[in-house]
Parts: C-alpha cells; structure tokens; sequence
C-alpha cells in the first residue's frame, strides 16, 4: 500500500486504502481473505477523528458585535454575521461596490464573476456613515 501510495499526502492514502478495503470487502469469492483486513494496516490509515465546531449562539454574536467599539470592527462583524459574507468579500469592498441596499461582490468564492448580497436597512446606514466620515 505504502508503494503504491508513494509520496501523497496522509488523506490520499487513506482514500485508498478505504476504497481498496470496500472493494475486496464486496468481492465475488467468498473464501477471497481480504489483504486490507490486516489491524497493522488499519492503524496505518485509520481516518481522523472529525473535529465538532462550537456553534455560537445568536445572543451572543449580537452581544460581541455590540460591545465592539472601534466602528470598522463593528461593521465587519455585521456583514459577516448578518449577511452571510465571507472575511475575504467584506476586506475587499469598496464604497463602489454599494448600491442602496444590495453589495456586489467581485470574484466571490462561488466561482462566478460577482453575487450580490442584500443588507438590512441600519447595517447600510451605518456603512455609508462609516465611509462618509472617513473622506472628511
């Protein structure tokens, strides 16, 4: 297996070795010894232990953004929160990327050209406030 797998990475060859097991685990013949049923070969390529994301509750979101002080920090927050967006769209907006309520987003992770994203009425308000008191 470790020939075959050669200099690939860890989950390229527990793949396949997973794939290898099902198949001679299926096979036609009965009295066929499956070579992957081997425990050396199992505690080689056993697959990872999944890590459980802790999910934060909609309470304490709303609390983190609102302590937040410094104004930028506090819009970003938001769109990330309340609009669904990515930490990669919201770095690079641009105030020409604003329509009245909607955001385009150019080359979105998606794959296609842009998306628009439509925000609540007080997150726009306080983003043109934001942009408005940094030209001054």
């Amino acid at each position: 297996m470790t020939k075959i797998s050669g200099n690939t990475k860890q989950n390229t060859k527990r793949l396949r070795f997973t794939l290898l097991a099902a198949f001679f685990k299926n096979s036609i013949d009965p009295n066929f010894q499956n070579p992957c049923d081997n425990a050396a070969l199992r505690r080689l390529f056993r697959a990872k232990k999944n890590i459980q994301f802790k999910i934060l509750e909609k309470d304490i979101v709303d609390e983190i953004i609102f302590r937040t002080q410094n104004q930028r920090n506090r819009i970003m927050l938001e769109l990330m929160a309340r609009c669904c967006m990515r930490i990669g769209e919201v770095l690079n907006l641009t105030p020409m990327d604003i329509e009245d309520r909607k955001v385009i987003i150019q080359s979105p992770k998606s794959g296609s050209a842009s998306e628009a994203v439509f925000l609540p009425q007080k997150v726009i308000d306080r983003m043109k406030n934001y942009i408005r008191d940094k030209k001054n």
